[in-house]
């Protein structure tokens, strides 16, 4: 019965990473048409997600190739960088002015 339970844990920690990752997708995809961001930084975010959606999947079907920790490091550094620079610079203010001119 352990082993069951273990088992559940172990795809549902992964179920709940994908779910997340979808989210971040949505994310970077509207950060990437918005222009909220700068372009770089959300086209690595989208690289980032796909790289760690498949890392996610190997571990979903219990494939071992050794390079998932590698595949989940380029979303990290991506989420530190994406965090300082809201910090320090803040949204693109043309980019705003631009998107609340369209909806009047």
């Amino acid at each position: 019965m352990s082993n069951v339970w273990y088992q559940f844990q172990d795809r549902l920690g992964a179920v709940g990473y994908i779910l997340f990752l979808i989210g971040a997708m949505c994310l970077y995809l509207s950060f990437y048409r918005t222009r909220l961001l700068p372009r770089w930084l959300s086209v690595w975010g989208l690289i980032g997600v796909v790289s760690t959606m498949a890392s996610t999947l190997l571990h979903l079907f219990h494939v071992d190739t050794g390079y998932e920790f590698y595949m989940e490091m380029v979303l990290a550094p991506q989420e530190m960088v994406m965090a300082a620079w809201l910090i320090v610079k803040g949204f693109n203010l043309s980019a705003i002015a631009a998107l609340s001119a369209k909806t009047e």
